[in-house]
């Protein structure tokens, strides 16, 4: 009985797989044109599959076709065949706008269509269109060229009318030189509302040179819809300079000495609805003058070692470079550094411990000529450890029955990567948990983020909210916070992934103040110079007005008793761009940081910065370190600290 069932049973699982056809419809014919698309589809039988179609043709696909009824006949590799049929009717126009879609506004009340010309396969829905004339709603579509950077230079049909509506739909009756009718659909925008732009800063170019740069900010259009920002020199000449113009900082460099706009648009056509008007705004980069000249370059990781740096080989952001005599001091972003000096001989070195540069002799000298004030030395490195990641903390101000702001800033200085990482922190037993972005797991007064592996360079970021009881017997108590980040990979100075922090809880303060505080935690108001190392500083800031803060920048000029070479940036509570001006002066952009004001929302209104920094050695006993920061709030003056002052002793202990 076996014997007998298995060929059975062999027959029909055969027989199930017969080949077989499915015709599906891609696209159908406009009318009677013969811009129908069709698609044979076989399956079952035993590959590869032959087909013929009633046309004659060989493929799968069919196109050009006008209505009608067609077959094809599949053959497979065992010659069994299958067949298929159908009716392939023509269709009316049912088209869409191609110009706008919906996503800018309308310079004045009219609106606008724009389509493809005769046979053009990217109109609309993908639809063949027939012969001109073209009208829409009884009114002829007129030829124009249409051009953006988006399109070759190309034969489009329009037509302008008032707009019936804003901000919605609208159906048209479409029709062409034959009589093929259907409808067209377009989304109407609203009249544009200029976005507000600010300019934030403006650097000076040296003459002859390009080394100017603008920073500009645009708020959001009032109805959302899409605006551009370029800059044209007064005389119309294009600097290529885009910007999407939502609510972004926008930043361009390369720009010489001279006179600017900066022109606000929707669109560059011939004919749209949303082209034909724009705003500009002056500026001017300043001239520096013939004595001045430009030092830039990159510092890279030399994956190869062959000093040339490739696509792939990541930029190192955050490393400081000292320019002698002086001493200078510059910060990479990004990898990219750059800075105006006068004219003379110099030498540029790297300032770092897990860095090296192995292709120049450090430091390298350059010089900035009359002949040639402009020179590039790049940096192209190898690391001096296999890896290192670092972990460090700050926070806002601790009040009795306030919410306080704690953030841990983590960090991979190296090339090789983390692995998956786990971060810890411990807050005061005192305080109790509010909130925290990302979110951690929470047990008691110990949270922990699961964090993946951090590629080369990278950093994150956590936030957390700390309630402090509203008992006034905390005034003057040190609230004390640990943070711990544990690699998957091993760590080659594993002394930095671990940080402590203490924070005194205060009653009545100037919310912005800087404070200081030194590596062995002994002293508020001395460096021991035989058991300190570091000096961590934090600058705190609070939006004290009546509105929201949109940008704030806070500068800190380095004294002479600290060493600029040592920097290393800590945690801070709201994303910021860093940068070295003039030399000396550490500058935080928190540009459309949105700060809201203390009488609308007091936890969010505060922020800081901090950084850890050396002494400069030999330092005298005695020696007074003093430090103050300026805080500027939008086009504020400034507000300035009360001076942090370290005195430079030696301990008694």
């Amino acid at each position: 009985m076996r014997s007998i069932l298995l060929p059975l049973l062999f027959a029909v699982h055969i027989a199930a797989q017969a080949v077989t056809v499915n015709i599906w419809v891609n696209r159908y014919p406009t009318c009677n044109y013969p811009s129908g698309n069709i698609q044979a589809n076989a399956t079952g039988g035993v590959g590869p599959y032959a087909y013929l179609w009633s046309t004659g043709a060989t493929t799968a696909v069919v196109s050009d076709l006008p209505p009608g009824t067609y077959s094809v006949t599949v053959t497979d590799f065992n010659n069994d065949q299958a067949t298929g049929e159908i009716v392939l009717s023509g269709q009316p126009y049912a088209l869409s706008d191609i110009a706008d879609g919906g996503t800018t506004g309308l310079c004045n009340t009219f609106t606008d269509v724009l389509l493809d010309g005769p046979g053009n396969g990217n109109t609309g829905l993908g639809q063949y269109m027939g012969p001109l004339p073209y009208t829409v709603n009884g009114q002829t579509m007129q030829e124009t060229i249409y051009y953006e950077w988006l399109f070759p230079v190309d034969t489009f049909y329009a037509a302008s009318w008032p707009a019936p509506q804003f901000g919605g739909w609208q159906t048209y009756t479409f029709s062409d030189g034959a009589g093929c009718t259907g409808t067209l659909n377009e989304y109407i925008g609203y009249p544009i509302e200029w976005p507000d732009l600010t300019i934030l800063e403006i650097q000076g170019a040296c003459s002859g040179g390009n080394n100017g740069s603008i920073t500009f900010q645009t708020g959001l259009e009032g109805h959302s819809q899409f605006t551009q920002v370029k800059i044209e020199t007064i005389n119309n000449q294009y600097i290529p300079s885009f910007g999407a113009g939502n609510a972004v900082s926008t930043n361009s460099y390369a720009l010489p000495p001279g006179d600017y706009l900066l022109i606000q648009f929707m669109s560059e056509s011939t004919f749209l609805a949303s082209s034909g008007c724009r705003v500009s705004t002056p500026f001017t980069i300043p001239d520096l003058g013939p004595g001045c000249g430009n030092i830039s370059g990159t510092v890279f990781m030399d994956d190869n070692e062959d000093c040339v740096r490739q696509g792939n080989e990541p930029g190192a952001s955050g490393v400081v470079l000292e320019i002698l005599p002086g001493p200078i001091y510059t910060i990479t972003g990004g990898g990219q550094y750059g800075l105006n000096l006068p004219l003379g001989s110099y030498t540029i070195q790297q300032q770092s411990a897990v860095l090296e540069d192995h292709c120049i002799s450090a430091p390298a000298p350059f010089t900035l000529s009359s002949g040639v004030p402009f020179q590039t030395v790049n940096v192209a490195d190898t690391a001096l450890v296999p890896m290192d990641a670092s972990v460090s903390l700050a926070s806002g101000a601790a009040r009795p029955g306030f919410q306080m702001a704690l953030t841990a800033r983590v960090a991979n200085n190296t090339l090789s990567s983390t692995g998956a990482s786990t971060l810890t922190i411990t807050f005061d037993p005192v305080l109790s948990f509010v909130s925290a972005f990302p979110a951690p797991n929470v047990s008691g007064n110990t949270l922990t983020w699961n964090i993946a592996a951090f590629s080369s360079f990278q950093e994150r970021t956590v936030h957390v909210q700390l309630q402090v009881p509203p008992d006034i017997n905390l005034l003057g108590t040190d609230l004390v916070f640990n943070a711990s980040f544990t690699t998957g990979n091993v760590d080659a100075v594993p002394a930095n992934n671990a940080a402590a922090l203490t924070t005194t809880v205060t009653g009545s303060y100037d919310p912005n103040d800087k404070t200081a505080r030194t590596s062995s935690g002994s002293s508020n108001d001395l460096y021991n110079m035989d058991v300190d190392e570091w000096i961590d500083y934090t600058i705190r800031f609070q939006n004290t007005g009546s509105d929201t803060a949109f940008n704030i920048v806070v500068t800190d000029t380095i004294p002479t008793e600290l060493d600029l070479g040592t920097f290393q940036a800590g945690a801070s509570s709201h994303a910021h761009a860093l940068s070295i001006r003039d030399g000396n002066v550490l500058r935080w952009a928190f540009y459309n940081i949105q700060l809201p004001d203390s009488n609308v929302n007091e936890p969010l209104s505060h922020g800081f910065v901090s950084f850890r920094i050396k002494p400069r050695l030999p330092l005298a006993p005695t020696t007074s370190i003093e430090n103050i920061a300026n805080i500027y709030f939008d086009f504020n003056p400034p507000v300035i600290t009360e001076p942090s002052v370290l005195v430079a002793e030696f301990s008694t202990g």
